[in-house]
């Protein structure tokens, strides 16, 4: 993205990123410390502005433009012996997921997680890793709470406060995190980017069930598939410079469509004058 932007410009660019998440990439693009003039001149984010975010600068006059960059497919990997499972595939629920994810599935032996595998597990005890402060986390806790609300009774946000009191819950720092700690702890499951999950070839990425009924793991699936889905309807944003919060890819219909997926923005005022010479 980077590299386009520079072969854009008839003037030259330069462009530093850090990797500190999208709550850090928020924060500083909305300036609340600054007078709500941003830190930098770009802001990048897994998920759209909140609709709070978006009403405090719009009430600050403080027009922005978000810019969708991409598709990115998050996913759930475990980290099972690929001989305890049925030809190496981890076929879950997503309710069973869910149970997992609050604490009432606390074994992998639980009759749950044999049913979606088809075999017997051994009794291993389960421990799930999550993350606070992250994108990630945003779309995954909206997922489950989309997908079976009758079990997900926990907070939806780039934080879930609950999972602090679940005795199997670990809380990571960052994805690279999550993936080492979830490689070198057999019997454990979390969620990441899915190309982050692929690169590391202990983990299992997870089957997962579709709106449609279908096992697949993201890369079996059709990603653009949950967009296109998304494009048809009315919820997008007819302006870039309009609140983009209602936008959810998550459980598209389709028979080989990715249940979870989020769409990267990138952020850029429309005056960047206060910026003075720095500006965009």
């Amino acid at each position: 993205m980077m590299a386009n932007f520079r072969a854009s410009s008839s003037s030259p660019v330069w462009l530093s990123y850090r990797a500190i998440g999208s709550s850090g990439g928020q924060a500083e693009f909305i300036g609340a410390n600054n007078g709500y003039e941003p830190w930098s001149d770009f802001g990048a984010s897994d998920v759209p502005l909140s609709n709070d975010q978006w009403t405090i600068l719009d009430n600050q006059g403080k027009e922005t433009i978000q810019l969708p960059v991409g598709l990115s497919p998050i996913n759930f990997f475990v980290s099972i012996p690929a001989g305890d499972l049925p030809e190496g595939k981890a076929k879950l629920t997503p309710c069973t997921i869910v149970k997992i994810f609050t604490g009432k599935i606390t074994s992998w032996s639980d009759p749950a997680v044999e049913a979606d595998i088809g075999a017997s597990l051994p009794d291993e005890e389960v421990t799930f890793y999550f993350r606070s402060g992250s994108g990630t986390t945003s779309v995954i806790s909206q997922y489950m709470a989309t997908v079976c609300p009758g079990e997900w009774t926990f907070t939806q946000g780039k934080t879930v406060p609950e999972w602090a009191d679940v005795e199997s819950g670990i809380e990571t720092t960052s994805t690279l995190d999550l993936a080492n700690k979830l490689e070198k702890n057999p019997y454990s499951i979390g969620y990441m980017d899915a190309g982050v999950g692929q690169s590391f070839t202990a983990l299992v990425e997870v089957s997962l069930r579709n709106r449609a009924g279908k096992f697949l793991t993201s890369q079996e699936s059709d990603v653009s598939a949950a967009a296109l889905e998304l494009f048809k309807g009315s919820s997008w944003p007819s302006k870039p410079t309009d609140d983009f919060s209602g936008v959810s890819l998550l459980n598209q219909p389709g028979e080989k469509t990715w249940p979870i997926a989020t769409m990267p923005m990138v952020f850029v005022r429309t005056d960047a004058i206060g910026m003075g010479a720095t500006g965009a």
